[in-house]
């Protein structure tokens, strides 16, 4: 009688402690549903009470459901995003979101890209809450950015190397595949920064990181489709996350030991027996100081943010510039003009103007994403417009001011002169260039969390440009240039895309 009694205790006092922690569990997401439920929804249609139909609506047509909702909710409103509700909010508070700390972006890059998952720990040590996300960022600050005067003639001797094999050396018209020619250029300029003269010429590294990132995406665009729950335990047998985790190991294999070798080389530099090396392994370790870090996972973490969104610029802008031919002798004449009175230097590329303002354009009209990098509440917020936003919702700031005639006249039309233009107005000259932002303008992020790499990608990108018009002729293979693929909130240059090209005989 007595073990029953007990047993019956013990029962109920399990019982009592997971029916708390149920609570406890489910409380917060009860309480947020109530919040958000206050919040409208965009394309809300009669007999809709899942997300599911809204969902796919969205992938098709993002764009036009947001400038819809701006016009209806200008306060701000909800979407039936890709994993989640997600607020979105009119590009004026872009200041006050972008700058207030509490709002962060891990959560919703590890949402979108499941950056918390194995295999995916390259783009969790510089997207996810890491030190070494801080010792990244600190870096590319303190240490890409700073010397981007002295990489200047090393960009442009890997750009000449990179494009002349790729490209051709034939004077004949010849066929190639746009985006694969263009990402295999700026794996080796990222890799000639990051890594040094060497490895941005291993076949073997330079196969790994193209590969890396681009599985990174389909890994993620697969476990997406699935609850976070449920996305941990299938990602185990998965043959593409399989993949992606053997890829890492791979890493560790090729750039581990050259690693050592290399740090050994600084600290010979540092005693006077050898030269100081130049790249971001040195500028990586000199950031740590005796911190420690996991170099190999961070030059991963590089492959998926910058190769990626560098060629997707890179790409999108010569279609648009082929698009419209008339505009290639004028940069030529830029470009042409401006080397022989400068030669190469950091200072060169930002004389550039004419060119700074096409890769703008191309960037306003083809961003990478519909909205800017996702925001998680970290609190309970009131913008501005009165709007509460619920602790532990995640907000997008819309892009629409990017596709508007009141800051753009005839927006919908590229307009290789627009910023340089702009740059012309009295208090404008470095208001409108290529890495600066603003509300109108959020390519490349805006406040605290702008993209720190937008100075080194914006050298990258003129300087493969650069030597690509000085060099060759170039026209569309088809007869339209193909347009950019819309997923979502996703906005890809098409990877179909195919020009003709030749050597100029100069």
């Amino acid at each position: 009688m007595l073990a029953t009694k007990y047993q019956d205790s013990v029962f109920a006092s399990i019982l009592i402690g997971l029916i708390i922690a149920l609570v406890k569990l489910l409380l917060p997401i009860w309480v947020r549903a109530i919040k958000l439920s206050r919040i409208p929804l965009a394309d809300k249609r009669p007999g809709e009470f899942l997300d599911t139909k809204r969902k796919q609506r969205m992938v098709q047509n993002y764009r036009q459901i947001l400038k819809d909702g701006l016009e209806k909710y200008p306060g701000g409103f909800q979407i039936a995003g890709e994993t989640s509700r997600q607020i979105v909010i009119p590009p004026q508070y872009a200041n006050f979101v972008n700058v207030d700390p509490r709002f962060t972006t891990a959560e919703p890059l590890d949402a979108f890209i499941k950056i918390t998952f194995a295999g995916f720990e390259g783009s969790n040590s510089i997207l996810g809450h890491t030190k070494s996300k801080d010792m990244f960022l600190t870096m590319m600050r303190s240490k890409i950015n700073k010397n981007l005067g002295n990489l200047t003639e090393d960009l442009v001797d890997e750009a000449s190397a990179a494009i002349s094999e790729t490209w051709g050396l034939e004077n004949e018209w010849h066929e190639l595949p746009l985006m694969s020619a263009v990402l295999s250029v700026v794996c080796r300029l990222s890799t000639r920064v990051f890594l040094g003269p060497d490895l941005c010429k291993n076949p073997d590294w330079l196969q790994l990181v193209v590969r890396y990132a681009i599985n990174t995406f389909v890994c993620a665009r697969t476990l997406r489709r699935y609850p976070e729950v449920i996305a941990r335990i299938i990602q185990c047998f998965l043959k593409d996350c399989r993949v992606l985790r053997n890829q890492v190991a791979t890493a560790r294999r090729l750039l581990g030991p050259y690693i050592a070798k290399h740090l050994e080389t600084v600290e010979s530099a540092r005693r006077g027996i050898a030269d100081m090396p130049r790249d971001g392994i040195v500028w990586m370790h000199e950031t740590a100081n005796g911190q420690p870090y996991d170099p190999v996972i961070i030059q991963l973490g590089v492959s998926v943010t910058a190769i990626h969104t560098t060629t997707d610029l890179l790409t999108q802008t010569i279609l648009d510039i082929v698009a419209h031919p008339e505009i290639i002798t004028p940069l030529r004449k830029e470009i042409e003009q401006v080397v022989a009175e400068d030669g190469w230097r950091n200072m060169t590329l930002q004389k550039m103007k004419l060119l700074d303002s096409v890769v703008k354009e191309t960037q306003r009209l083809k961003p990478a994403s519909g909205a800017t990098t996702g925001r998680y509440a970290n609190e309970e917020i009131t913008l501005p417009s009165g709007l509460v936003i619920p602790k532990g919702a995640f907000v997008f700031t819309s892009m629409q001011r990017m596709w508007d005639d009141e800051d753009y006249p005839d927006h919908e039309e590229w307009d290789g002169y627009r910023f340089y233009n702009k740059r012309k107005e009295p208090g404008k000259e470095n208001s409108y260039q290529l890495v600066s932002t603003c509300p109108e303008h959020l390519g490349f992020g805006h406040g605290l969390h702008a993209c720190p790499g937008r100075f080194l990608a914006a050298a990258e990108v003129k300087v493969a440009l650069s030597y690509i018009l000085m060099n060759y002729d170039l026209e569309c293979a088809t007869q339209e240039v193909p347009k950019p693929l819309i997923n979502g909130m996703e906005f890809m240059s098409n990877p179909e895309a195919k020009l003709r090209v030749r050597r100029r005989k100069l």
